[in-house]
């Protein structure tokens, strides 16, 4: 007899055990969807939502267009709950690379949070540091969603920035407004593409520096297959170099020839200019009078 009794004592404390459990378990999820209704309501007043969009630093790329561009990243909710314009959880890299993607101009983007409800875009454009010119045979692609454009018959120019980014067209000029790079290494270049790697075309302004601070302006610089650069200068002669070559050892080589007693006296005989100075054979160094 005091096993059965035992036994319903028992299975009554399971159920009283499992009752409470659920009611446990039901009240826990109740406050669980208080607390995420009340996180959501928080998140959507308009004291936490980014209400206000100022783009500074624009010149060409048109603010009204990125300003656009950023309401409509801004718009909509993430998982039907928790809206994008949050100052807490608005997409920033996300805007960044819509940017970026649609304005090549764009050098640099700085997004912050002036306060809960206004956002500041700090655009830097890009600034040219010379323009590439594409010859009769080549070809330019403008973008990646584009057709190829045939090569016309007249030249035609695109901006290149300090990293060897081309982007964006440039008119035609009257005369050298920037220095001048022409030529083409490898497959066509296109619109958000770099005529030269980054290094070399770091090199390739340092090389431009040092040879101003010597005296020797230069205006272009003709680039092809095994990267043999020929520069330009203001004076009517050329410069031969590798691509890869350090600027330093060139202005060092440079000045050895034209501080030069013998390199000297052959300016002083000659009446014909100086046409070229040839820096590609190591230790070796050609030059040449016009005939």
């Amino acid at each position: 007899m005091k096993l059965g009794t035992n036994k319903h004592l028992l299975d009554k404390q399971k159920i009283v055990r499992r009752t409470q459990a659920r009611r446990r378990a039901g009240l826990f999820f109740i406050l669980v969807l208080l607390v995420v209704g009340g996180v959501v309501w928080l998140l959507h007043r308009p004291q936490m939502r980014l209400q206000t969009i100022s783009v500074h630093g624009t010149s060409l790329v048109p603010s009204e267009a990125v300003l656009t561009l950023a309401r409509a990243e801004l718009d909509g909710k993430y998982a039907y709950l928790v809206p994008r314009d949050n100052f807490l959880f608005y997409p920033r890299e996300k805007l960044k690379a819509s940017i970026f993607a649609n304005y090549l101009r764009v050098a640099s983007i700085a997004i912050t949070e002036e306060s809960r409800t206004a956002l500041s875009i700090v655009i830097r454009e890009r600034e040219p540091e010379a323009v590439w010119c594409k010859k009769t045979t080549d070809l330019i692609l403008p973008t990646e969603q584009e057709e190829p454009v045939t090569s016309p018959k007249s030249s035609s120019c695109y901006y290149v920035d300090a990293t060897g980014l081309l982007y964006d067209v440039a008119p035609t000029f009257s005369g050298s407004v920037y220095f001048e790079i022409s030529g083409v290494i490898g497959d066509a270049p296109r619109l958000g593409s770099r005529i030269l790697p980054i290094e070399m075309m770091h090199r390739v302004i340092h090389l431009r520096a040092l040879l101003s601070g010597v005296g020797i302006a230069s205006k272009a610089l003709s680039i092809s297959s095994g990267y043999n650069f020929t520069l330009h200068t203001s004076d009517g002669w050329r410069l031969l170099f590798y691509g890869d070559a350090l600027p330093e050892e060139l202005i060092e080589r440079i000045s050895t020839v034209l501080d030069s007693e013998m390199f000297i006296e052959l300016m002083k005989k000659k009446d014909n200019p100086l046409s070229y100075i040839d820096l590609r054979y190591g230790n070796k160094i050609f030059y040449m009078f016009t005939e």
